[in-house]
């Protein structure tokens, strides 16, 4: 683990926009983040107080304070905390993170796929009523508005669910995504996108087109799909215009017809 302090709060942001968009965290990575948690706490020191507050409530109770089980334990939390030894228990606390939340993954994207889908039945929705732009629609139809602000939130939704998703991804490195593949998050290739460009992960939710999260899998496939789209495009492109330039030079005066 190259930057700990990068994986943890890419892990952190992960926790926060699951939330947001309603998915809890596996059991299994929660029980590994309370271990993560314990180990971290065990660099934080007691303070000198608490060690005098122990010795004395030993010697009250007619005990060695050499013998006590928490005076011991408090000093041995003080050399714990010694800067080169609390790094390697916060570094090793990240680790613990990062193994659980990698094993989590697919069973996290899993998760999300139902909530895309309800999503897109809402912008599906709106988008049936002819509401073509969500931002904004002044309507006197009965449902119009309720259908609005309900793609409105669908919208909200899935670009926590992005957010989440993009940061697992660089948390764990089980998908290299980069800006301008985004588009491919929340559905397959379209020939709107499929030549380099910065696209908006929420474009084909803004645009009412089927919405399908990507595993990290298939994500790496829509890749290769946008590729092959993008050289079918223009091949298709340079035929044209091969075609166009044709007709126009045996259409031109003093063109030689045989």
């Amino acid at each position: 683990m190259s930057n700990p302090h990068a994986v943890n709060a890419n892990i952190s942001v992960v926790e926060n926009y699951l939330h947001r968009a309603g998915v809890d965290m596996p059991s299994t990575y929660l029980e590994a983040t309370e271990r993560a948690g314990q180990l971290a706490a065990m660099a934080t020191p007691p303070t000198r107080a608490d060690v005098a507050r122990a010795v004395s409530d030993a010697l009250a109770d007619g005990k060695d304070p050499a013998k006590s089980a928490t005076v011991k334990d408090m000093l041995t939390r003080i050399d714990l905390a010694a800067p080169d030894i609390a790094s390697h228990l916060a570094t090793e606390a990240v680790a613990i993170r990062l193994e659980a939340l990698t094993n989590s993954a697919d069973e996290i994207v899993a998760s999300l796929v139902p909530i895309v889908e309800d999503c897109d039945a809402r912008i599906q929705a709106a988008s049936a009523r002819g509401i073509k732009d969500f931002t904004e629609v002044h309507s006197s139809r009965p449902g119009d508005m309720q259908a609005l602000g309900e793609a409105k939130q669908a919208l909200a939704t899935l670009g926590d669910i992005v957010t989440a998703y993009k940061h697992l991804a660089l948390a764990t490195g089980l998908a290299k995504l980069s800006p301008e593949n985004d588009v491919l998050i929340l559905a397959g290739p379209h020939k709107d996108e499929a030549h380099p460009g910065k696209h908006d992960a929420l474009i084909p939710a803004q645009q009412a087109r089927p919405l399908s999260l990507a595993t990290f899998a298939e994500y790496t496939e829509r890749r290769k799909a946008r590729l092959e789209l993008r050289d079918t495009l223009a091949k298709k492109y340079e035929a044209e215009q091969e075609r166009v330039n044709r007709q126009a030079y045996a259409s031109s005066p003093g063109s030689y017809r045989a």
